[in-house]
């Protein structure tokens, strides 16, 4: 089916254009069938939301620019390093194969091909938990009376540490050989790296799932965060909310008309077809958790 649809866009809407290749293919949720390969090449990315911020966001046909489908502390990595003069561009946020419940109840997992279109940053850690201070070398209690050195230092060291997002996957695999074994089930089940596990970026300061102190997985969880807005259904794998949400969210789909710019009427279709992903979780079952289930199944059948 061929259909010409807008190219993404960066963030900010007064930002230029970047220079894409023009779309040769409709945005639907058709992906390339499943291949096996090593975990670091098909890991999923994960990003969770709340109901209201994705219902904002197809309400309105608004640009992620103005309406981010993270709510809360989401840009706290942005807002809080341009206080020093360190910019960190406008980006979404991502983990690497894991749906943390702390940002919503709506959890999606995507192939790499999600982001393939995309520029972007990857950290080995979770850079809000850096630069609020939730976990060590920056972490309020050791520096309390130095509040704003602590900011400075910590976005100053996200910078320095940061892997470009076309190497990030490479990356990745070095650090699963030199902390895990090569074996991802231990990474995706929250267990900490082995130690001494040395860091793949270079830094005068040991990175935070090194730190024996820090005890949230996010520690040691690869973050990734693309510069543009891929459309949500391009290259899902799986998606988890509760039964009476996705209902709503359905229904927040069917209420496209499919005569916009931004959601033309192939769209439209691909979005009922998201339906199909939806891995529903058991009673009492939190969606991430459900997910993360799914996501842990998956990569045991496409890992060699």
């Amino acid at each position: 089916m061929d259909c010409e649809l807008p190219v993404d866009l960066p963030f900010s809407i007064n930002e230029k254009r970047k220079t894409m290749p023009p779309e040769t293919t409709c945005a639907t949720t058709e992906t390339t069938p499943d291949r096996k390969g090593p975990p670091h090449e098909i890991i999923p990315l994960v990003t969770v939301t709340s109901f209201d911020a994705l219902a904002i966001l197809l309400q309105t046909d608004k640009r992620w620019g103005r309406y981010a489908i993270e709510e809360g502390k989401a840009n706290q990595l942005e807002t809080q390093c341009a206080r020093h003069g360190i910019d960190m561009p406008r980006c979404r946020y991502y983990y690497a194969g894991l749906a943390h419940e702390a940002f919503g109840d709506i959890a999606f997992a995507y192939r790499p091909e999600h982001e393939k279109r995309c520029q972007g940053w990857a950290n080995p850690f979770d850079t809000g938990g850096v630069v609020l201070g939730k976990m060590r070398p920056f972490h309020t209690r050791d520096w309390r009376h130095a509040q704003t050195d602590r900011r400075r230092a910590a976005c100053e060291f996200i910078k320095e540490t940061r892997i470009g997002r076309a190497v990030w996957r490479r990356a990745f695999g070095k650090f699963l050989d030199r902390c895990y074994g090569g074996d991802v089930r231990p990474y995706l089940n929250g267990t900490p790296p082995k130690k001494p596990c040395p860091s793949e970026v270079s830094s005068s300061r040991q990175p935070p799932g090194e730190e024996a102190r820090n005890l949230d997985r996010r520690a040691w969880t690869w973050e990734i965060r693309l510069e543009c807005q891929p459309p949500l259904e391009r290259g899902l794998l799986f998606w988890s909310c509760g039964w009476t949400r996705k209902t709503d969210i359905i229904q927040q789909f069917t209420n496209i008309d499919g005569r916009t710019a931004r959601f033309p009427a192939v769209r439209r279709s691909a979005l009922k077809e998201v339906e199909k992903m939806w891995a529903g979780p058991s009673i009492a079952q939190h969606p991430c958790d459900a997910l993360q289930e799914k996501i842990i199944q998956w990569m045991q059948t496409q890992s060699p």
